[in-house]
C-alpha cells in the first residue's frame, strides 16, 4: 500500500494532482467488477489512504494547497474528503504527534473555517468539525494529566516574579 502511495509522491506535482492520480488508480484488493467504477475506486483509495495513516500528509498538503488558491467547484468534494481524511489521520496518530504541531494544525483548520468565505458552508463546517475534534482530544489529554497531578502537555513553568520572591 505505502509503496503504491509513494510512487505518486513527486516533489514537482501539486498535491491535488497527486491525490487525483492516486484516487484514479484501482487498488489490487478491489473486486474486478468494481475496478471500472471510478467512484468505487476513489472510495476504496480514500479509505486505504486513511487506514494507512497518510504517511506523506497528502490530505493536509491538499488542504494547504487549496487554501492558497481559489477552490475549483469541481474540487470541492475532494477538499471535503481531504478535510475529513486529515481529521481521521490526526486523531489516529494523535499520541505520536508533537503537541505544538497538533495545535498548529488545529488552529489552522479553525482559521480556514473562519476566513474561507469563498468556500461553501459545507467546507467551512468540515474545517470547524476537524478543528473541534482536535480541541476535544486535547481537552481529554489535559484533563487526564490534571487528574493524575501532572502538568498539561507542553505546559511550561515560568520563573517566579520578583513579587513572588519577596
Amino acid at each position: 500500500m505505502q509503496g503504491s502511495q509513494q510512487q505518486y509522491g513527486s516533489s514537482g506535482s501539486s498535491a491535488i494532482s497527486e491525490l487525483k492520480q492516486w484516487l484514479s488508480t484501482p487498488p489490487a484488493n478491489l473486486p474486478p467488477q468494481q475496478q471500472a467504477n471510478p467512484h468505487a475506486v476513489a472510495h476504496a483509495q480514500l479509505q486505504a489512504l486513511r487506514d494507512a495513516g497518510d504517511s506523506q500528509y497528502l490530505f493536509l498538503r491538499c488542504i494547504l494547497e487549496s487554501s492558497t488558491s481559489t477552490t475549483n467547484p469541481q474540487d470541492e468534494e475532494l477538499l471535503f474528503h481531504c478535510i475529513t481524511g486529515c481529521r481521521q489521520v490526526l486523531l489516529m496518530k494523535w499520541k505520536t504527534l508533537a503537541s505544538v504541531w497538533k495545535r498548529g494544525v488545529r488552529d489552522y483548520l479553525w482559521g480556514l473555517g473562519m476566513h474561507s468565505h469563498a468556500s461553501s458552508r459545507t467546507i467551512r463546517m468540515a474545517y470547524f468539525n476537524a478543528s473541534a475534534s482536535c480541541w476535544k482530544r486535547g481537552w481529554v489529554e489535559d484533563m487526564n494529566a490534571h487528574l493524575q497531578g501532572k502538568a498539561p502537555p507542553d505546559a511550561t513553568t515560568t520563573a517566579p516574579s520578583q513579587m513572588e520572591q519577596a
